[in-house]
């Protein structure tokens, strides 16, 4: 995994969470994560990348798949708009070729 796609990553579940309401602590607690655990996650702190039993917890506290948490969204307004190539039916907003 690249430190531009673990960042994107970071950045989607920061999204979804600020999207949920949610504090840092909240969605640890939810995620059944320590929220000393998730807040490093959050700012780019802890050692290597979000492991999949971790994104799969955070998944599940968010409402959202895992692939949801590795898609970019194209155009950052909403939190489901598709990768290049496809068009978003929330907002209409087509991703980058």
């Amino acid at each position: 995994m690249s430190a531009a796609l673990a960042a994107a990553i970071v950045a989607s579940i920061r999204r979804r969470r600020e999207a949920a309401g949610l504090t840092p602590a909240e969605l640890a607690a939810k995620a059944g994560v320590s929220p000393k655990h998730f807040s490093q996650l959050e700012r780019g702190l802890l050692p290597g990348y979000p492991s999949l039993g971790l994104l799969v917890c955070v998944a599940g506290a968010l409402g959202c798949k895992v692939t949801d948490l590795l898609a970019e969204p194209s155009c950052g307004a909403c939190l489901d708009c598709p990768p290049a190539g496809f068009t978003c039916n929330d907002c209409g907003a087509g991703g980058a070729s």
